[in-house]
């Protein structure tokens, strides 16, 4: 199958990082952009780059990549998903769905090795910190993953009526494990605040220890992926 990605969109921090390095160790050329952390950041970046005159905006097909949690037993860290729709819940508890892009979610499934699963992916609008809480999203939902930006770069993506997203992520914590509470972590603006991030991980070491290992070895893997879609 012949898909011609023209952009990718990747959480800030360390998640762009990664893209960055990979895409330096391929031949490929094309914007890597730096998205905020959180579905209303993410989404409002998006629709504020998109309004703007950079001529790289007649971009048609996105990918975005990074990391997500897992609500499953099924998937666990350092698995490669794709996602095959998106569910998001209101403060309100309205659920709205959105499909992907079936084109280029088969051939993300058909460049990745090993082959990824397809996934019911959760954008939610904070960390989901507790194990208990994810596996009473996955069996409320049926999601298999959560992430907190998805929805929102899907959405203003389907509302331009011209371009395309595929959604490759990483799991970076699974679905048994508590993890620090970063509720404090992440301001208004979808960034990451490095104090209040330090004093909620002193405040659970051994969770904060699982977490940075899953990160890393997630990170490791996402530059796998990134470098065998642009080689």
């Amino acid at each position: 199958m012949t898909v011609s990605i023209d952009g990718i969109l990747v959480p800030q921090g360390q998640e762009y990082q990664t893209v960055c390095r990979a895409i330096a160790k391929t031949s490929a050329c094309l914007p890597i952009i730096p998205i905020p952390v959180g579905i209303i950041p993410a989404r409002n970046y998006l629709k504020k780059w998109l309004e703007s005159e950079d001529p790289q905006n007649s971009l048609t097909n996105f990918l975005l990549c990074g990391l997500c949690g897992s609500l499953s037993k099924n998937h666990n860290i350092g698995d490669i998903v794709v996602y095959q729709n998106y569910i998001y819940v209101s403060s309100s508890n309205c659920e709205t769905q959105l499909e992907c892009e079936p084109e280029l979610l088969t051939y993300l499934q058909e460049k990745v090795t090993p082959k990824p699963d397809l996934v019911k992916g959760l954008t939610g609008d904070r960390v989901i910190c507790s194990a208990l809480e994810k596996r009473d999203l996955n069996k409320t939902y049926r999601a298999d993953v959560v992430d907190m930006e998805g929805f929102g770069i899907e959405t203003i993506l389907k509302e331009t009526g011209k371009r395309r997203l595929g959604t490759i992520r990483v799991v970076s914590d699974d679905a048994l494990q508590d993890l620090p509470n970063l509720a404090d972590a992440i301001d208004e603006g979808g960034n990451l605040l490095p104090l209040p991030l330090t004093i909620a991980m002193l405040k659970k070491p051994l969770a904060a220890k699982r977490l940075i290992w899953g990160s890393l070895r997630s990170l490791q893997v996402l530059e796998r992926v990134i470098i065998q879609l642009f080689s």
